[in-house]
């Protein structure tokens, strides 16, 4: 038998995450389960890998004769873990994909990065400093390659994982040497049983630490650290004394110090960091500019998934705001994010599942639009704007109900700005 005492394993979830533990389980010599409630998801290639592999494959709804046999369960990001244990005999484990690659890594550096917003931002600092001084990293986890790819291949001294409260829910023994907790409001309500929940999960990041690692934290988080234990250093943190020229917004000072404070963990001086960081580009999707019309700018922010992101991004923006908003609500009071961005926001367009709800809780403030797609929104918006008025792609919301993911959202929006650009030039 191996570490876990098991034979059978069963992998729910076939994103990204799950595939690459379902590979990583049958090399490691356990019979392998791939579980898929979507039908047809899963693309030819991959069906021919898994088969090739030996990796049974399910899919459809879960039902209980299909889990006599498991020894161990391994949860992909995303997926509760109360709508599994109603399957499963109750000494069954549960653990995450994160947990699962962990046991099989060896004496690599763990940088874990966690927060409600704000985590992709501050990895992406990290990593391009790391880049530009040739330190050698991996970078994965939450954005990009899931770590049960890392194992398949390894081979790197410092990996750099953005973490999330899914990846952190199940996990017994993974440890980060230095831990990065960025902020929190509320957020997957729709997925975890309460804020209370939430909160347990982002602080399961320290939970595993040595006297000789570090937990970086956010000052205002302290009200939310009572009666939590800490066994390692901890440092906190509140807004970098420099800006980074491509990185717009007083929010992100504090990821630019939480980056700045990591590789100064590694060695690297205030000196060598901000001149490797300084010609730093954020990732596509989080407030990125899009181009310019007739002097209306165009962000695309379909990273924002909070209320809070809503926040940021528009009091990030110095000029009038054009806002549009929607998608599926994961949880805050949208009453709260209007008082805040009032005196901000000319007009909002508000389309998807949670537009009625923006509709009634922000129209006191200003005026509301209720719209059928982007498409609409950025169209009916421009005819609104003048001028120096940024319109603003902020959803706010997670993007299941009309998108396949943000990514796709994103695009979807630059595809509408560049056809009104071609369309008016």
């Amino acid at each position: 038998m191996n570490k876990f005492n098991a034979k059978r394993v069963a992998v729910i979830g076939g994103g990204i995450s799950g595939i690459a533990a379902a590979k990583l389980a049958s090399i490691k010599g356990f019979e392998t389960i791939l579980f898929e409630q979507k039908k047809g998801v899963i693309d030819s290639y991959v069906r021919e890998e898994l088969y090739n592999r030996d990796i049974k494959l399910i899919e459809g709804e879960h039902k209980k004769s299909d889990f006599s046999k498991i020894d161990l369960v391994i949860l992909s990001p995303g997926v509760p873990v109360h709508k599994i244990k109603e399957f499963l005999n109750s000494n069954i484990p549960i653990i995450s994909e994160i947990e699962f690659a962990y046991s099989y890594l060896k004496d690599e550096k763990i940088i874990g990065i966690t927060g409600t917003n704000g985590k992709t931002t501050t990895v992406g600092i990290i990593s391009w400093v790391l880049n530009k001084l040739e330190i050698d990293h991996f970078v994965g986890g939450n954005y990009g390659i899931p770590l049960s790819d890392y194992v398949l291949h390894g081979g790197k001294k410092i990996l750099l994982l953005e973490l999330s409260s899914f990846q952190l829910q199940n996990i017994k023994d993974f440890r980060c040497n230095i831990s990065v907790f960025l902020n929190f409001s509320e957020n997957h309500l729709d997925f975890h049983k309460d804020i209370d929940e939430y909160l347990t999960c982002k602080l399961n990041i320290f939970k595993n630490q040595l006297s000789d690692d570090v937990a970086l934290i956010n000052m205002n988080l302290k009200p939310f650290l009572n009666g939590f234990t800490f066994n390692s250093q901890v440092k906190y943190f509140s807004k970098a004394d420099f800006k980074l020229k491509n990185l717009i917004g007083e929010h992100n000072l504090e990821n630019i110090e939480a980056a700045y404070l990591v590789c100064k963990e590694l060695g690297i001086s205030k000196k060598q960091f901000i001149e490797a960081a300084s010609d730093f580009r954020p990732f596509e999707h989080r407030l990125e500019y899009v181009g310019e019309l007739n002097g209306v700018k165009f962000y695309n922010d379909s990273k924002s998934t909070t209320l809070k992101s809503i926040e940021a991004a528009v009091n990030s923006i110095e000029d009038p705001v054009l806002l549009i908003a929607g998608g599926i609500l994961k949880g805050g009071d949208p009453k709260k994010t209007g008082m805040c961005i009032k005196d901000k926001i000319s007009h909002a367009c508000v389309f998807g599942q949670s537009a009625d709800i923006f509709y009634e809780k922000w129209n006191e403030y200003f005026p509301v639009h209720k719209v059928k797609d982007i498409k609409q929104a950025v169209s009916l918006l421009f005819n609104l704007s003048k001028s120096g008025d940024v319109i603003l792609f902020s959803p706010g919301c997670s993007s299941f109900d009309m998108f396949e993911n943000y990514k796709e959202r994103g695009n979807c929006f630059k595809k509408v700005v560049k056809s009104l650009m071609e369309k008016i030039k």
